[in-house]
């Protein structure tokens, strides 16, 4: 019985130690370089924030690692968590997004639109997912179409358009 407890005790702390700290954003505050600490501690945050309702209901969070923030997650406005959109940002350059993703989702399937950005914040990259399927993709150029454009139509066929600089080339 003894090593059994111990067996379970020693399965269990693992667990444990790598859980994040969860605080509200307002305990938090942001120095002029955009490095994020706790208020009070005056330390560089690493962990979790989080933004409720009165009711305890999730509506962001974002993650932090060393002051720095690395993602943010919006929740729809529903009695659970329904993940509405989530930013994943260049970890050298604070809250320059790298990508950002949007979700929806309805009796038909769920739709995910993701938009990748340059270290400038610029879209290069713009994708459809609907059901995990890729059905849209196109890629920018100095926030023009350039490259191929590929579309999934819904009777399953393909469509694909060539862009230079916008310009679509036939």
């Amino acid at each position: 019985m003894l090593k059994r407890t111990l067996s379970l005790l020693l399965l269990l702390v693992p667990l444990f130690s790598f859980s994040q700290e969860v605080v509200a954003d307002d305990d938090l505050y942001q120095d002029a370089n955009l490095i994020v600490y706790k208020k009070n501690t005056k330390e560089k945050y690493t962990g979790l924030s989080q933004v409720t309702k009165g009711n305890g209901h999730v509506m962001s969070q974002s993650k932090y690692e060393q002051g720095i923030i690395l993602e943010t997650e919006i929740y729809y406005n529903k009695s659970y968590r329904e993940l509405a959109n989530k930013v994943i940002y260049y970890p050298d350059q604070p809250y320059v997004a790298q990508q950002e993703i949007k979700y929806y989702s309805n009796k038909e399937g769920s739709w995910q639109e993701i938009k990748y950005n340059n270290t400038l914040g610029k879209k290069i990259k713009f994708e459809t997912y609907k059901n995990g399927v890729l059905t849209y993709q196109c890629t920018y150029l100095n926030g023009k179409k350039h490259g191929i454009e590929f579309c999934l139509l819904s009777d399953g066929s393909e469509t694909r358009v060539e862009y230079n600089q916008g310009k679509k080339i036939k």
